[in-house]
């Protein structure tokens, strides 16, 4: 399957992409950490606000102008590395490496465009396709909280990161941030 991938931009905020973005998430919602269902106006205004937000960069794969999958990247938190998010493929595009190109892609775009050392991503235990996506794209397991949390360093794996090779905070502290953030 061809298909090209690029940031998200406000022109691409089509109804089309709110009903592939609002089907995607509705038939994936085991999942996502927030499992509440979305509409269209809901799809809608999260895509929007993603191509206003700069410390969240959105990616969207199309194939012949259509949808097939997106990735996200959380990059406004000062201090930690960038967060690969949102990642999802629709249906008919599932099985043609998408969302092996779409983790690529937001690997890359830390690397090259943030300049990060490493990112990091949350994913809930029961998601086992995903790990497997993860681990063969080269994250590593950090540390089993709730959630498992990877981490892929570019020049080192950021697991074994020590305070005088990296400057960012080890995961345990991440999590950490999230519940005070997150209450």
């Amino acid at each position: 399957m061809d298909f090209e991938i690029r940031e998200l931009m406000a022109e691409d905020v089509t109804p089309n992409l709110s009903r592939c973005v609002t089907e995607w998430r509705n038939n994936s919602l085991k999942f996502f950490f927030d499992q509440t269902p979305v509409t269209e106006d809901s799809s809608k205004k999260f895509l929007e606000s993603k191509t206003q937000d700069p410390g969240s960069i959105f990616a969207v794969a199309f194939n012949n102008g259509e949808p097939i999958g997106h990735v996200g990247i959380i990059a406004g938190l000062p201090g930690f590395e960038p967060e690969l998010d949102n990642l999802i493929v629709g249906g008919r595009a599932k099985g043609h490496y998408v969302a092996q190109e779409l983790e690529k892609w937001a690997i890359e775009y830390s690397q090259t465009k943030l300049g990060a050392e490493s990112i990091g991503l949350r994913l809930l235990a029961h998601n086992f396709l995903a790990k497997r996506l993860h681990i063969e794209n080269g994250f590593a397991k950090v540390e089993d909280l709730q959630l498992h949390e990877f981490s892929k360093g570019f020049n080192k794996v950021f697991s074994v990161c020590t305070k005088n090779e990296c400057t960012l905070p080890h995961s345990h502290e991440k999590a950490e941030y999230w519940q005070r953030l997150l209450g």
